[in-house]
């Protein structure tokens, strides 16, 4: 049985020299949100965003949704509702900064990072980042999270370790 695994956009620039491997493996099976894709492509420099964005496409991830959403009608009309996420809550950072003021790493700590944990976590997929920060709160909720550097040390080895 293949590995599920979801990579974090940070992690794609790190594995460049390891996409043949992942590419063939039959060790290994990628998942992806929009998420992940978007940030890709909003990389301003044009030659690193079109190398990655190739090597996001020869990965060739399963499309994973975020945070589920369903209507609920009530006696004012319809509100839309997300499913209750545990990770979600968790992963996210709170702050205090206006909603105007936010921008860039604030959007991706705030909103970006707490869907991609959320949606590794349904999906049964181990998160790969760089992202120092989540990845201490991935693995601080008992959540299976790897280092770039522990996913590179993975695909050399023959070994898939099962959990954390």
């Amino acid at each position: 049985m293949k590995k599920k695994i979801m990579l974090d956009a940070n992690a794609y620039d790190e594995l460049e020299n390891y996409i043949d491997q992942l590419e063939n493996s039959d060790r290994f099976e990628f998942y992806t949100t929009y998420i992940q894709e978007d940030q890709l492509k909003a990389i301003p420099d044009v030659e690193k965003r079109k190398k990655l964005l190739e090597l996001f496409e020869r990965l060739s991830p399963q499309k994973a949704s975020t945070m589920f959403v369903f209507p609920m009608k009530f006696a004012d009309g319809y509100t839309f509702m997300f499913r209750s996420s545990e990770v979600y809550d968790k992963v996210k950072t709170n702050t205090q900064t206006p909603h105007n003021e936010l921008t860039g790493k604030k959007i991706a700590r705030l909103v970006s990072d707490p869907k991609i944990a959320d949606a590794a976590v349904y999906y049964d997929c181990a998160l790969v980042t760089s992202d120092k920060r989540l990845l201490e709160k991935m693995l601080k909720d008992n959540r299976e999270a790897y280092s770039v550097d522990a996913f590179i040390a993975m695909i050399n080895t023959k070994d898939v370790p099962d959990g954390l």
